[in-house]
């Protein structure tokens, strides 16, 4: 992850991306370490359940103390 004054991770789909993002080590090393120098990360929708502990028990990123799971019962 490039150095910046801050960070955003916008909406998507990482539930699309999950064995990516699980394995991703050195993003996860990245943004805990921004995390830790204070630096500010905004994340909205799908960079929020991509910040959680696991989304749909697969770990992600593990910024937040909180689990994402997916409902594909409901429909619109």
């Amino acid at each position: 992850m490039r150095e910046a004054h801050a960070y955003f991770l916008p909406s998507g789909y990482p539930e699309l991306h999950l064995k990516e993002i699980s394995e991703n080590i050195a993003m996860r090393g990245a943004i805990q370490a921004a995390f830790n120098s204070g630096k500010p990360i905004l994340a909205e929708c799908g960079g929020m359940m991509a910040l959680s502990e696991s989304i749909n028990g697969t770990p992600t990123f593990g910024l937040l103390a909180d689990i994402a799971k997916l409902n594909h019962a409901y429909k619109a």
